[in-house]
C-alpha cells in the first residue's frame, strides 16, 4: 500500500506530517486547479459527478495518513461528523474511496482510498506535495504554520487538515452541497415541525377558519409555505445533483408558490367590499421573498453558489411572514370566539 512517506513501515512520520501540513492548502488548489496533471481517471470522476475541493481534502488525507475512521476524518478535516460523513458517502458513490468495518470495533466503519485510485491519487499527491514544499520553504509564513503545526503535534494535538481552501478564482463559486449541508437540514426540520404545530393549532379552529376569508387566506399560504420551505431543503440536500438541477428545482417549486399565493389573495380581496391593507401589504412582502429566492436559482443555475446565499437570505425573511401570519390567524380566531361569548 504506497504512502508518502521514506519510513520503513511505509507510513508518515509525524515531523513528516508537520512538515507538510501548511502546505496542502497550496497542494488541494493546484490538485483542482492543474486538472491536465490529474490522473484521467480521476479525472473523469472529478468532472462527471461535479465534485468540489472538499472532496479532495479528503483524498489527501487518505494519502498522506492512510485508512482512517469517519470521526477521524472530520477531526482532522475540522468540520462536522455529518459533514465527513456525507463527503465520504459523495466520493464512496463515485468509487475513489471504500469503507469497511474495524475488526477491532464493529461500530467504527474505516475509510481508505479505493484500490483502483490509491496508486494514482498517492502519487499524484507525492509530486503535487514535493512542488508545494519547494515553493513554501522560501516564506516566513509557511515556515511559522510549520513551527506552530509541530508544536501541536508534541503537545499531543490532532493534526487538521485546512478546510477553508483559497477561495480566490471560480473554485470559491463552485456549486458544493456537503457545505451548504447543515443549513438546509436546520431550515428544513424547523419548516417541518412549524408545519406540524401550525397545523394542529388550526385544526382546533377549523370552522372559525372556513368561515372567514382572511383567515382562510392566511392559513393557506402559511401552511404552502412552510410545506415549500421543507420541499426546497429536501431538494437541495438530494445527492448527486448538479447547480443547475438544484437551481430548476427551486425555481419550479417557487413558481408554484407564487402561483398559490396569487389565487389566494385574488380570492380573499374579491369576498370582501374593503380589503384589508395589512393583509395585502404582508402579501407583496411574501412575493418579495419568493422573487428574491428566484434571483438566487437563476444566478445558481449559471454555475454561480453564491446565489445559494440569495435562497437563504429570501427563505429566511419568508419565515418572519410566515410565522407572524400563524399568530396574526390564531389571535384573529381567538377574539372572533371571544366576540361570540360576550354576544
Amino acid at each position: 500500500m504506497p504512502r508518502l512517506s521514506s519510513s520503513a513501515s511505509g507510513q508518515m512520520t509525524q515531523a513528516e506530517l508537520a512538515e507538510l501540513l501548511p502546505l496542502l492548502p497550496a497542494l488541494t488548489k493546484a490538485m483542482t486547479r492543474r486538472s491536465h496533471e490529474v490522473p484521467p481517471g480521476i479525472k473523469a470522476d472529478w468532472h462527471g459527478h461535479g465534485l468540489a475541493p472538499r472532496h479532495m481534502n479528503l483524498l489527501v488525507a487518505l494519502a498522506l495518513a492512510g485508512p482512517m475512521s469517519v470521526s477521524e476524518l472530520s477531526t482532522r478535516l475540522d468540520v462536522g461528523l455529518a459533514t465527513a460523513s456525507l463527503i465520504v458517502g459523495e466520493l464512496g458513490r463515485v468509487g475513489l474511496v471504500v469503507r469497511s468495518e474495524d475488526e477491532n470495533d464493529r461500530r467504527r466503519t474505516i475509510v481508505d482510498l479505493a484500490p483502483a485510485h490509491r496508486q494514482a491519487i498517492s502519487a499524484f499527491v507525492s509530486r503535487r506535495a514535493a512542488s508545494a514544499a519547494g515553493a513554501g520553504r522560501s516564506r516566513e509564513g509557511p515556515a511559522r504554520d510549520r513551527r506552530r503545526a509541530r508544536n501541536g503535534l508534541a503537545r499531543g494535538e490532532p493534526p487538521r487538515l485546512p478546510f477553508a481552501l483559497a477561495t480566490t478564482g471560480q473554485a470559491a463559486m463552485t456549486f458544493d452541497a456537503a457545505s451548504w449541508h447543515d443549513y438546509f437540514l436546520m431550515v428544513g426540520g424547523g419548516a417541518a415541525a412549524l408545519t406540524g404545530l401550525v397545523f394542529v393549532a388550526m385544526s382546533l379552529h377549523l370552522d372559525q377558519i372556513a368561515l372567514n376569508v382572511a383567515h382562510r387566506h392566511r392559513a393557506r399560504t402559511v401552511l404552502t409555505g412552510l410545506t415549500a420551505v421543507f420541499i426546497r431543503c429536501a431538494l437541495v440536500l438530494m445527492a448527486g445533483q448538479s447547480a443547475k438541477a438544484v437551481a430548476l428545482e427551486l425555481f419550479l417549486v417557487l413558481v408554484g408558490v407564487e402561483i398559490i399565493l396569487y389565487l389566494s389573495i385574488r380570492q380573499a380581496v374579491r369576498a370582501t367590499e374593503t380589503p384589508d391593507p395589512a393583509l395585502v401589504w404582508r402579501t407583496i412582502g411574501s412575493f418579495a421573498c419568493l422573487i428574491i429566492e428566484q434571483l438566487g436559482a437563476v444566478v445558481l443555475f449559471t454555475g454561480d453558489a453564491r446565489g445559494l446565499y440569495a435562497v437563504g437570505v429570501g427563505m429566511m425573511a419568508s419565515f418572519v411572514f410566515m410565522v407572524s401570519g400563524a399568530w396574526l390567524l390564531i389571535v384573529g380566531v381567538r377574539r372572533e370566539e371571544a366576540a361570540e361569548a360576550t354576544a
